[in-house]
């Protein structure tokens, strides 16, 4: 997990820094809320089958297992929201990630 600090030496909290990245990147708050919103299920999706790992411990095979999810359970999802969804779930391993996209 990234050791990323705030004042006073403890660790700042995931979305805080999910959000961070997001501001500096200029994006939009609807984007902003959109990211939190997939980050969230992301995290309670793997919360629920993985004893809680964090979401920086967590690699490819989470993302693929959480798409395959959203597909699976949800319906027909549009490549879009499975891009967003990527995306999220990417910057909630990792907040200073690149934006991805799948095909």
């Amino acid at each position: 997990m990234p050791e990323v600090l705030r004042e006073g030496g403890r660790p700042k909290k995931l979305l805080t820094l999910v959000r961070e990245a997001i501001r500096r990147r200029h994006m939009s708050g609807r984007t902003e809320q959109s990211y939190v919103s997939w980050i969230k299920r992301y995290i309670y999706f793997h919360g629920k089958r993985h004893g809680g790992r964090h979401p920086a411990t967590m690699g490819e095979p989470e993302v693929e297992a959480f798409l395959t999810h959203l597909l699976a359970v949800e319906g027909k999802v549009a490549t879009s929201t499975r891009n967003q969804a990527l995306g999220a779930s990417r910057r909630a391993r990792n907040p200073k990630c690149s934006r991805s996209r799948v095909r």
